[in-house]
């Protein structure tokens, strides 16, 4: 769940003394190693912008799924344990610096933490025959929702040129994505890592042996700027971050995308949209419902929302039932066609929504 945060270490009430360009050029040399965190941007030799990962430190990508404030506090105290010990230790391993003490309490004293931004990571399985590009139709009803919610916003997302095939959604709460707020991304993790791994197929084999569900992974990822009070280093070490922020952005994520109250409403105006557009197009001669489907299939998104509209506007019931059947057979073989899925909308929105609800619970 927990997954990366931006951290800024900043030197504060600065007077120009020898030891703060010190300490800020030993913590510059530490967070310029690999690891588990990387140093993102430094401004005017006071402060540093880190990137902090918490499924790295336990392996090397983020495959891992942190699930437990165990695995977060461990994180904690051994990041600021290894820059205490940087500072302290001469770093070539030779004993303590001839003025370690002096730097780890001045760093202890001087050096605030700030929390600046917030991911956190919910994974939602596909079915056996299921793909996330299968999940199309959904991600439409999604961005309605969303955007009921956030009006002022503009979810975009990240397809294939070539099939159009959907790899990434982002919902914001601006116009604007990188200026927002909060966020959240849907995206196709295992396509992510056969990105990162296209020049070393070994490492994408070791990392599918290692997890064998990441072809089936959706990735949900809450992001949200944070403001809040500076820690001092060692209070940050004792920070209960998993459950500060992942039951709050379970909660968000449940509130602005996975909305039950949205998701009927979102129906129930796909329902009117389809039935006024089967009324306009009856008027026209020789209209059949195989032609309409084809004409209209990114608009029709799921089978139950079809038939109510067939149902609404057909007087005769034995033609509004043949209609139906007509439109679930075509349904069906467009689906096996595509892999994108006309069938059980409402179930696979009910499940996720569940999953979030799981967690949100949790104490």
């Amino acid at each position: 769940m927990l997954d990366t945060i931006n951290v800024v270490f900043e030197l504060e009430n600065m007077v120009g003394d020898y030891i703060e360009v010190e300490v800020f050029d030993l913590l510059r040399k530490f967070f310029r190693r690999k690891g588990y965190y990387d140093l993102l941007k430094e401004s005017d030799g006071k402060s540093l912008s880190i990137r902090l990962s918490y499924p790295r430190f336990f392996d090397n990508t983020n495959a891992y799924l942190i699930t437990t404030k165990e695995e977060c506090l461990e994180v904690n105290r051994v990041f600021i344990e290894e820059i205490r010990r940087f500072i302290y230790f001469d770093e070539v391993g030779v004993g303590v610096r001839s003025n370690g003490e002096v730097l780890l309490k001045w760093f202890e004293a001087n050096v605030a933490i700030k929390i600046k931004r917030v991911d956190v990571a919910f994974t939602h399985i596909l079915g056996k025959h299921d793909s996330f590009n299968g999940y199309k139709n959904l991600y439409q009803l999604l961005n309605n929702i969303y955007m009921k919610r956030n009006p002022a916003s503009i979810p975009k997302n990240i397809s294939v040129i070539g099939n159009n095939e959907v790899e990434t959604l982002m919902f914001t709460d601006t116009q604007n994505v990188g200026a927002y707020n909060r966020k959240i991304v849907i995206y196709n993790q295992y396509r992510k890592f056969c990105d990162y791994c296209s020049k070393d197929p070994l490492q994408l084999h070791s990392i599918l042996q290692k997890y064998p569900d990441l072809p089936r992974r959706v990735r949900i990822e809450a992001s949200k700027r944070i403001r809040r009070k500076p820690f001092e280093v060692l209070d940050f070490m004792e920070f209960d971050i998993f459950n500060a922020y992942v039951q709050q952005f379970a909660d968000d994520t449940l509130n602005n995308l996975f909305n039950k109250e949205l998701f009927d409403s979102a129906s129930k105006d796909r329902i009117e949209w389809l039935k006024e557009t089967i009324k306009k197009e009856r008027e026209y001669p020789n209209f059949n419902y195989q032609a309409f489907i084809y004409r209209f299939i990114d608009e029709i998104w799921d089978y139950e929302l079809i038939r109510k509209a067939i149902m609404e506007t057909t007087d005769n019931l034995n033609s509004a039932y043949q209609a139906c059947s007509t439109i679930r057979e075509i349904l069906k073989i467009y689906e096996k066609a595509t892999g994108i899925k006309f069938f059980n909308m409402k179930e696979t929105f009910e499940k996720i929504q569940k999953d979030l609800i799981k967690i949100r619970g949790e104490k």
